[in-house]
């Protein structure tokens, strides 16, 4: 059965609402270096967001793949750094969590069902053949000074099938997506961005073998570009942006590590 060291982290929101802050685009008039914010709506991705999205696209992949060996190794004697309970109604594991400090608010929520041969929901994973995963959070930031302010919103739900339980090697199959706004204020001048991501696994899912590191993709879609993320078999993590006629963007890729092999 597979099994894992680290506890299960909050996947996707931090890093993308971190990103969603990180779009205001800033410019410099011509005679001092202060920051502007133009006017108007963005609603669609150029590229400029389009890679400054892509470069968080293989961490939030990494952790959703990294986090599926843990729960699918079921909940005996598990550290959660949020607790878990059972739902009798719902026949799975759920937890509720938040998170708040300075500017910041975060509300997640977990679900978790194990099944077994026939498709019926369990308590435990022995004797189970495949896990339902479902994740679902919401996150508000504000910050203001004397020039300046931004307020920025964003909602995500990832839903992903495990199969493999009762083998040495998992398949992840699953899709999801998170939209995020934000209205920011500077120096007279106000924009604001409404925006949607979507995600879904390619081919036949993630394959990943106990004690090796995953294979297949995982594809990001920023309309009208998309990213896709790249598991080889090792400990690197490869992504790479396109735009819509499916040609690479220039300076659109990278590589990130992940914990796998042990």
């Amino acid at each position: 059965m597979h099994s894992a060291s680290y506890p299960p982290r909050p996947v996707g929101l931090a890093l993308a609402l971190i990103i969603a802050l990180g779009l205001v685009v800033v410019g410099c008039s011509s005679d001092d270096d202060t920051p502007t914010t133009p006017g108007g709506e963005i609603t669609e991705f150029n590229e400029e967001l389009a890679d400054a999205q892509a470069s968080v696209t293989a961490p939030m992949a990494i952790e959703m793949v990294e986090n599926m060996p843990f729960f699918a190794d079921g909940f005996t004697g598990k550290d959660f750094s949020y607790t878990f309970a059972w739902d009798s109604e719902y026949q799975a594991w759920s937890a509720h969590t938040t998170y708040d400090a300075e500017g910041y608010s975060f509300e997640f929520a977990y679900y978790v069902q194990f099944r077994d041969a026939q498709g019926n929901p369990q308590m435990t994973n022995d004797g189970a053949v495949s896990m339902h995963y479902v994740e679902d959070g919401v996150g508000d930031f504000s910050y203001e000074d004397d020039r300046s302010a931004l307020y920025a919103h964003q909602e995500f739900s990832n839903e992903m099938e495990v199969d493999g339980l009762d083998t040495t090697t998992l398949v992840i199959a699953g899709s999801g997506g998170y939209d995020f706004t934000y209205e920011a204020y500077s120096d007279g001048n106000q924009a604001t961005l409404d925006l949607t991501v979507t995600w879904e696994t390619l081919g036949g899912g993630i394959s990943f073998p106990e004690n090796g590191c995953p294979t297949g993709s995982i594809r990001y879609h920023f309309s009208p570009y998309y990213v896709d993320v790249v598991f080889d078999g090792d400990d690197t993590v490869n992504y790479t942006l396109y735009n819509a006629e499916g040609t690479p963007v220039q300076g659109g890729s990278g590589t990130e590590m992940m914990t796998c092999g042990n």
